[in-house]
């Protein structure tokens, strides 16, 4: 998108801007998806989220414009919001209370692969047949997956005498409970939005020998060897461990990038980058499943993800606004020493408020203590 923006589209100066409409999207919309996905169902969120994302894909092509765009992207949100949702509130219902991290890494294997495979398709597409075919696969890929839905099974049956009163989006995601998974996915986010909208860029001005496709394919492999065997492990040690490791993977990867001068130096970050975001994601669904039960779940969760929304926002826009503010002839790499830091800063946060005072979150962040706010024998 930030390549088609700026190069078919010649709105260079617009790329924060789309990206953070998409993030906007999110932000507006994700809690009340989360509370459909209680109200409705899983299912019927996941589908909801597939129909959008089969249908406007094809606008961008057969609309090039950036006024419209910008219009199309908030609603392209509501494609992620419902369907994100409803398969971690799937995942937390299928999942047993001990081998929670173990079903959820197995369940969350298909993440990376499509992290990898749509970007390297739609680079290739771009390449060989221009944008509109690169649209065109994604649409299709959404439709694979509507129809793949219809085999669904979902466990969770909506019940509203079960179902409380919830807390506006904004009170809920202060809570004890919900503000620590949500810091720690506003960096995520963060990290995430800069490699998303900076790193093709960096990667052409490099010139290193190395695309953005690339980069991306092998975050995603390392996603996909890395997710299984630690969200395993979390169920066993904690997840307060699994986190601190995945924000120390994010800041060196970013570092690796940053001070890159090889394509090696960049596969290697990228490859750091996949553990990091392998370990993150999984081990946070887990999280917030220990952290709920069904009737809530979808609500809590997409509360929680807001975080990763408001961090998508923040990187897009504000990195690139500080970028304007800076002398010309500043490198593009100092997005990355900036993401670096942002990792490295959510790490001393997260050790010192992930619990009640700062003793048990360090306890709970070190793999040395249990949460405090998981709920037992939820079903």
């Amino acid at each position: 998108m930030p390549l088609y923006v700026g190069e078919e589209l010649r709105g260079e100066a617009y790329v924060g801007l789309v990206m953070a409409a998409f993030a906007t999207g999110l932000i507006l919309f994700r809690g009340a998806l989360g509370r459909l996905a209680d109200r409705w169902g899983r299912k019927r969120s996941m589908q909801l989220g597939l129909i959008i994302a089969g249908t406007i894909p094809l606008l961008y092509g057969l609309l090039p414009h950036v006024p419209i765009v910008i219009a199309l992207r908030p609603i392209h949100a509501l494609a992620v919001g419902s369907f994100a949702t409803g398969y971690a509130a799937l995942m937390g219902d299928i999942a047993p209370p001990g081998k929670r991290g173990q079903v959820i890494g197995f369940l969350s294997l298909v993440n990376p692969l499509g992290l990898g495979l749509g970007p390297w398709a739609g680079d290739t597409l771009r390449q060989e047949w221009g944008y509109g075919a690169a649209f065109a696969m994604a649409a299709t890929f959404a439709m694979i997956g509507l129809v793949c839905t219809l085999f669904v099974q979902d466990v969770y049956t909506p019940c509203p005498a079960c179902q409380q009163k919830p807390l506006p989006i904004w009170e809920l995601v202060t809570t004890a409970r919900v503000r620590s998974p949500a810091f720690v996915l506003l960096a995520v986010g963060m990290v995430f939005g800069i490699v998303s909208t900076y790193l093709p860029k960096l990667l052409e001005e490099l010139q290193l020998g190395v695309r953005a496709g690339t980069f991306y394919a092998a975050a995603s492999m390392a996603q996909f060897i890395f997710r299984l065997p630690v969200a395993s492990l979390g169920d066993r040690y904690g997840r307060g461990i699994f986190i601190t490791f995945s924000l120390v993977c994010y800041a060196l990867s970013m570092l690796i990038v940053a001070t890159a001068t090889s394509s090696e130096a960049i596969v290697v970050g990228a490859i750091i980058d996949g553990v990091a975001a392998g370990t993150a994601i999984p081990t946070v669904i887990a999280w917030l499943a220990d952290r709920t039960s069904p009737p809530e779940r979808g609500t809590v969760m997409g509360t929680a993800w807001l975080g990763f929304d408001v961090g998508i926002a923040t990187s897009a826009s504000v990195v690139g606004w500080v970028m304007q503010l800076l002398p010309k002839g500043v490198p593009l790499v100092t997005v990355f020493w900036i993401a670096s830091l942002i990792s490295l800063l959510a790490l001393a946060v997260f050790l010192v408020t992930c619990s009640d005072n700062v003793a048990e979150s360090v306890k709970f962040a070190l793999g040395r203590g249990k949460d405090k706010y998981a709920i037992t024998n939820q079903t």
